[in-house]
């Protein structure tokens, strides 16, 4: 770092908190990762716009070469930044008027998604653990699974005076837990896993070492400090923008002193203890907070030199624990522990025992990277305690195959633990105790078991495991579960471990979906609580299994006509509405304040004495009315607790009427339907005694007959703007399913209950979810559910009685559904048509990882579109095209007479 850099920190040390003196890097490059440990961490290369040739590209800083070009066409921008493995970027893309933020692969190159729409100024990003990042817009705050390209809203509270959804955000990697404070004010933790609302208690396999935030005695009064972990790669802490008062760390540089201030947003700092006097340093830094809030460090800059000195401090004496000197060019990297810390020198890592001012050497090795700008140390890939500070774990930069374990308290070597052929360094997750590890290698496939009290290391090759990669430790460590996509459970009992798992157990076909949301609620039992329908749990010593609804959801009809519904919103053309009695049409008459049906014969009145109707449609069949109304004193109004800039798009509280269209009896009002992005949508049933309903306020399924409104919990992310949801009315089985992002999602038509989502990725191997587009769905043999990932060209088939899921890879990147997919007569074939016709054969067999399985028999066809197919045999299919319907031989692709 040079030293105008750190003359710039040092002065603005003297009217900030810590927490916002890091302009940017430790290296003195501007925007570039900082994550030196990561996987993906590349030297000196940092992002940069092209304006001239609307590129986004990467460059060397040291020799300003182009390294990368990661987009074209781009058009100006704004570097937001880098995921804490260095692999995704963040980018605003646009201007103030309107910015969208958009995420690269810098990896492959590749766009995964956007969010759209900052007003004045970027979106406010944060990253966080397993590559989740948190955007905070107008419309909500989103929280964004970067690699599965999921995005869900978890508020849509927003402060428009700090233009923010959060004030802080803590991520609890080992718990995936992610903490907030709301801008508006109130607190609330959110399961990374679901988005929901969730405790604080571990729902996961390991503790992470931050604990809640802890408060400190100073002068007699308690104040909440603000914990700090820079150089967490994966447990780390931000506070930045906070608006909770807190303690903070300042130097003074006119008086020359450190101490403890109260810092409140919008108010005077007010001094509260001096913990150092006659501090003669150029600039100070904060290092952050022990977990118990008990000790705080410091960087010093040395007067004169590109150094500093690290101190410590204990808050409960007022006096300085000691200090560790002569950090050149950079700070040293510190990782707290419960009254410990871990600090990386150029002498060596030592774990730092701040109740005895003890140092122990653990890692001797250092790795120093030089560049023309600045200078790195490092001695780990990745640094972590256990969450009671009584284990240390670490990936030492010299051996990256093997995970490390200390006593967290004297630093004694407790055990190695090597991964064999790992080319990357390996990541790992621990059971409670610390008893058992399981470790990841990343490249090959390769995940292994530790256990700790023997040091044993089982290496598991995908062979072993099947299709399982994701792992739950029980915890007490005993107990290593891997499940499967496909409802297949493997179980490795760590007392007696062996490349065969001790049991493997199959879920039942109906509770397979959304097997990854699992935890062991005990030692010895899996649970999963996604949803009340399909709360579950195994007894991994027994195999017993326990569900809260049996049987499946094939049994409670409803009646009605099962099909696909139209759409009817209020902003839709007239086309949309269907010919009522007489040819007549739905219309509102403003000189009579009716809603009428009106033809070139008659006026039938249906609604008297009704005002400022913006516009009406019909059910199928004319059946019910649905009008669009403004409320008589058309005064602005807030609504749905929208931010004032997003009022612009809706002046006035409209609602949603429904009305009988025989007796003009009103049924059902919906106040605010209209929500930028937001539009609202009703899907009838074919019989019009259903609907769904979605407004600003939510989702509904309306029991038309009952007059009974069900809401249900649609995750906003699926409805992105105002692309129309597909919905079929499973009557025979007493459902509703509707396109999301991720598939289909079924609904209890009579609770509103969501049953299950029915995706592409029966086999948990990830990339399944659109953005833009919702995913497309078809159902054929009213039995059979298609569901389609369009950029794949991955489809799953599900049978909606028996729960049975198949899944296959068409090689086509722009597949579509509808009456474009058919199955033969026996089952055995299955044909997808757009430009060409593809038939597969033994298409419910996986493929080789990482292949399509190729189609049987692939011809053109028709000359123009194909709009439907369907096999008239197992030897031949029919084709409805522009060209008319025509018949083909599957066997030669030729016309058949």
């Amino acid at each position: 770092m040079t030293r105008r850099l750190l003359l710039i920190i040092g002065l603005l040390a003297c009217f900030g908190s810590y927490s916002t003196l890091t302009i940017y890097a430790d290296d003195g490059i501007p925007d570039n990762c900082e994550s030196t440990g990561a996987a993906y961490y590349r030297p000196n290369i940092f992002a940069r716009f092209e304006l001239h040739n609307r590129r986004l590209v990467l460059v060397n800083w040291a020799t300003g070469e182009i390294v990368q070009t990661v987009a074209s066409d781009v058009g100006e921008g704004q570097i937001l930044g880098w995921s804490v493995d260095c692999r995704y970027l963040a980018v605003g893309l646009g201007n103030t008027a309107s910015m969208d933020t958009v995420v690269y692969d810098t990896l492959d190159n590749v766009r995964i998604g956007s969010v759209p729409d900052a007003r004045g100024q970027a979106h406010h990003i944060t990253w966080g653990v397993g590559n989740y990042l948190v955007v905070e817009t107008r419309n909500g705050a989103i929280l964004w699974n970067v690699p599965a390209n999921t995005q869900q809203i978890l508020t849509t509270s927003f402060d428009p005076y700090t233009a923010r959804n959060f004030s802080r955000l803590r991520w609890d990697a080992a718990n995936m837990i992610l903490i907030v404070n709301l801008a508006v004010g109130g607190r609330v933790a959110y399961d990374l896993h679901t988005g929901l609302e969730t405790t604080v208690e571990p729902v996961v396999d390991y503790v992470a070492p931050e604990a809640e935030v802890e408060t400190q005695i100073v002068g007699g009064a308690e104040y909440p400090c603000a914990q700090y972990v820079p150089s967490g790669y994966r447990e780390w802490y931000s506070t930045r923008g906070s608006q909770l008062p807190r303690l903070g760390l300042v130097y003074d540089i006119p008086s020359r002193t450190i101490a403890l201030y109260l810092i409140d947003q919008g108010q005077p700092y007010e001094s509260l203890a001096v913990l150092e006097g006659t501090v003669n340093a150029s600039w100070m830094q904060a290092r952050g907070w022990s977990l118990n809030c008990r000790f705080v460090a410091a960087s010093l800059g040395v007067p004169g030199q590109d150094a500093s000195d690290t101190y410590v401090w204990d808050i409960s004496t007022g006096q300085r624990v000691g200090v560790y000197p002569d950090a050149r060019d950079v700070v040293h990297p510190i990782t707290w522990g419960a009254d410990t810390l871990v600090i990386e020198t150029r002498d060596g890592a030592f774990l730092w025992n701040l109740v005895t001012n003890t140092r122990t050497l653990i890692q001797p090795f250092v790795r120093t990277e030089s560049g023309t700008y600045s200078e790195r140390i490092q001695s780990f890939h990745s640094v972590r305690f256990s969450s009671d500070g009584s284990l240390l774990y670490t990936v030492n930069v010299d051996t990256p195959d093997t995970v490390s374990a200390y006593d967290g308290y004297t630093g004694a070597a407790l055990g190695q633990y090597r991964m064999e052929g790992a080319a990357q360094p390996v990541t790992f997750t621990a059971s409670l105790n610390g008893r058992t590890l399981v470790l990841d290698s990343h490249t090959n496939g390769v995940l292994g078991i530790v256990d700790r009290t023997t040091g044993v290391v089982l290496p598991l090759t995908r062979e072993e495991r099947g299709r399982a990669s994701r792992a739950f430790i029980s915890p007490d460590g005993r107990f290593v579960a891997f499940v499967s996509g496909q409802g297949d459970v493997l179980v490795w009992d760590v007392n007696n471990l062996s490349h065969q798992p001790n049991a493997v157990y199959t879920l039942p076909p109906e509770y397979r979906s959304s097997v990854q949301f699992l935890r062991f609620s005990d030692d010895v039992t899996l649970a999963y609580t996604g949803s009340s329908y399909r709360q579950f749990t195994l007894n991994v010593t027994t195999g017993e299994f326990h569900g809260d609804r049996n049987p499946p959801p094939g049994v409670s009809a409803v009646a009605g006509t099962s099909g696909y519904s139209p759409l009817y919103g209020y902003w839709y053309s007239p086309q949309d509405t269907p010919i009522c009695e007489n040819d007549s049409y739905p219309a509102y008459d403003a000189d009579t304040n009716q809603i009428v049906l009106r033809s070139e014969s008659i006026v039938r009145v249906v609604v008297e004495n009704v005002s400022d109707i913006a516009g009406v449609r019909a059910s199928p069949g004319c059946r019910y009315i649905l009008a669009y109304s403004l409320p008589v004193t058309r005064e602005a109004a807030p609504y749905d607790n929208a931010p004032v800039d997003d009022a612009s798009y809706d002046h006035f509280s409209d609602e949603l009427v429904f009305y009988d269209a025989l007796t003009g009896a009103e049924l059902l009002r919906l106040a605010h339907p209209y929500r930028y992005y937001a539009n609202a949508q009703v899907a009838w049933s074919l019989d019009s005694l259903w609907a769904m309903i979605r407004v600003s306020t939510g989702s509904y399924i309306w029991d038309v007959a009952q007059n009974r409104l069900m809401p249900i919990e649609v995750r906003p992310e699926n409805w992105y703007g105002d692309i129309d949801a597909i919905v079929y009315w499973d009557f025979a089985r007493g459902q509703m399913l509707i396109s999301s992002n991720h598939g289909a999602v079924a609904f209890d038509l009579r609770t509103g209950e969501q049953r299950t989502l029915y995706s592409c990725d029966i086999f948990g191997d990830g990339w399944c979810s659109a953005y833009y587009f919702l995913m497309n769905f078809s159902i054929r043999d009213e039995r059979t559910l298609f569901v389609a990932w369009e950029y794949g060209g991955k489809v799953a088939a599900h049978d909606l009685d028996t729960g049975v899921s198949h899944q296959f890879y068409t090689g086509n990147a722009s597949l579509h559904l509808g009456n474009r997919i058919a199955l033969s007569p026996d089952g055995s074939l299955i044909a997808t048509a757009r430009g060409v016709i593809r038939i597969w054969r033994e298409w419910t067999e996986r493929p080789p990882a990482g292949t399509s399985r190729r189609p049987l028999y692939q011809f053109t066809g028709p000359s123009t579109l194909i709009t439907s197919i369907r096999f008239v045999d197992d030897h031949t299919v029919e084709t409805v095209s522009a060209d008319g319907v025509q018949r083909w031989d599957i066997t030669t692709g030729t016309l058949v007479p």
